[in-house]
């Protein structure tokens, strides 16, 4: 069995291709065959490789939307905005016990408590045109983000 593995927006889906058909159909007419490769990298093709980083994408998405209270400030004891590694650290805030920093971010902004103030409803159509609040694009990218351990 050949596996491949998928990454479809937020959601990592294993697809498994059956191999040859076993003897109830008949073997195809040609003698041509379709050379396979399965050859396998372990230089980082899975998810987390083609996961964003802090560096590459979420860290400008942090900032222009985090950056008033969690920058230098270090509002909820982090600068998940600007610090990288402040996204592993344990969540100081009680609705996300055993949470990292990074994922008690995305839940908070799901569930449109975070920004503070009631300024979202965690829902990209609903707050479309809010700066203040992720797309839907941005949401699915730090999921994803988040998902892959929270890269820097």
């Amino acid at each position: 069995m050949l596996r491949r593995m998928l990454i479809i927006g937020v959601s990592s889906v294993i697809l498994t291709l059956p191999g040859a058909c076993d003897g109830d159909a008949d073997p195809p007419a040609t003698t041509d065959t379709v050379a396979q490769d399965t050859t396998t990298s372990d230089a980082g093709s899975d998810a987390a490789s083609t996961a964003p980083t802090h560096g590459s994408s979420i860290g400008a998405i942090l900032e222009s939307t985090c950056a008033p209270c969690h920058a230098g400030g270090g509002s909820g004891a982090h600068n998940i905005a600007t610090v990288a590694a402040d996204a592993a650290k344990s969540a100081a805030n009680p609705t996300c016990s055993d949470l990292t920093v990074a994922a008690c971010a995305i839940q908070r902004i799901k569930n449109g408590s975070m920004p503070i103030g009631n300024v979202c409803t965690g829902d990209p159509a609903v707050d479309s045109g809010n700066a203040a609040c992720l797309t839907q694009e941005q949401q699915d990218a730090v999921q994803a983000w988040v998902d892959a351990g929270a890269p820097e």
